[in-house]
């Protein structure tokens, strides 16, 4: 059986009772692209895939579906980037080694570039109990519309609790009214970047960093979370215009301990800068020998796209010539990019191919 027709079977198991959002995070038409792949590498994790999804026996949520995405997660990486440059996988040995080993050449340069790719999955946080606990919460909501159905309601609104974090959130401000509700908001957005970073920091293995100049990538898919321009710019002015907002990924990759953090405000009047500051720094700040980031957003071939970030002093990279070119939106250390906000989103599909030879 292709992994297209198993994709489809787990998720039509699922649906009539709950959800599954790591299945929702596996998308149908990336599993064709995978079944049709005449690359070993992706026919081997597609196979991995494969038999993980076939050995899970039951609707409740496993651990096992969080590692056939990640057999997944690295075919489709692979199978997205092969067509863009030349990369080869690094076989897995007794010792940690990166994924990925991309070359390829600049217009009018000579010179092969050669770097480095650890391709990292975040999951939600509190383990498979988060995942039950959506699942709880989707089922409760299925069966509240369906008993309004029956009570002859023709419109049914329900609400269910998706939460990824959980609780991993430290926060607990106090206060009332308008100013309680802006600390909630605020302690959450601190909350997110921390555990973020977190979880990047908890997958960093040294030895993974040490061939050449690597960058890590990072899926944010299992997530639910749709990344935009402005989570990779330093400060950006806020949609309704009466305020301005700190990005939430350039703060990952480049906040450091003591900064102070925008939120937007719910409107004019209202605080737009806390008092309190980060207790941590980035990923980037911390960790030299990672040289870039690359966050990957977007489930299906016409979403996926990647937001990179590296530093101002190494702008004249291989990493950074890579990262420019493979990037909806890329920024660094300095926010020298900020100015292109409003740049188009761009595919990985759409992506111009950069030559080695």
């Amino acid at each position: 059986m292709k992994l297209y027709d198993i994709i489809i079977k787990k998720k039509q198991e699922v649906a009539p009772y709950s959800d599954n959002l790591t299945l929702d995070a596996i998308d149908a038409n990336y599993c064709k692209v995978i079944d049709e792949s005449t690359s070993p590498f992706v026919q081997d994790r597609g196979e991995k895939c494969k038999r993980i999804l076939e050995s899970i026996n039951k609707i409740d949520y496993d651990s096992m579906f969080k590692s056939a995405y990640e057999a997944y997660n690295e075919a489709i990486t692979f199978s997205d980037l092969s067509r863009i440059c030349d990369i080869v996988n690094i076989p897995e040995t007794d010792e940690s080694t990166p994924d990925f080993k991309v070359e390829f050449k600049r217009d009018g340069n000579e010179k092969l570039d050669i770097i480095y790719m650890e391709l990292k999955t975040i999951a939600f946080s509190d383990g498979n109990l988060n995942y039950l606990r959506s699942q709880e919460s989707a089922l409760k909501a299925r069966i509240k519309s369906e008993d309004e159905i029956k009570k002859g309601r023709k419109c049914v609104i329900t609400e269910r609790i998706i939460d990824p974090f959980g609780n991993n959130r430290k926060s607990n401000p106090s206060g009332s009214g308008f100013e309680e509700q802006f600390d909630i908001e605020y302690s959450s957005f601190k909350d997110d970047i921390r555990i973020i970073r977190d979880k990047i920091k908890n997958n960093f293995k040294e030895s993974q960093f040490t061939n050449g100049d690597t960058i890590m990538i990072v899926d944010l898919n299992q997530l639910g979370f749709n990344v935009r321009n402005e989570d990779c710019v330093a400060v950006e002015r806020s949609f309704n215009h009466v305020g301005y907002t700190s990005g939430l990924l350039w703060n990952v990759a480049f906040g450091k301990e003591g900064d102070r953090l925008f939120l937007m405000p719910q409107f004019e009047g209202m605080p737009n800068l806390d008092d309190t500051t980060l207790g941590f720094n980035g990923i980037l700040v911390d960790y030299d020998i990672i040289k870039g980031l690359l966050f990957i957003s977007g489930r299906t071939p016409e979403e996926r796209s990647l937001f990179g970030f590296y530093k101002y002093k190494d702008q004249d990279s291989s990493v950074a010539h890579f990262i420019n070119l493979v990037s909806t939106f890329y920024n660094d250390d300095r926010n020298s990019y900020g100015f292109n906000v409003n740049k188009e989103r761009c595919a990985l599909k759409d992506t111009k191919r950069i030559l080695s030879k």
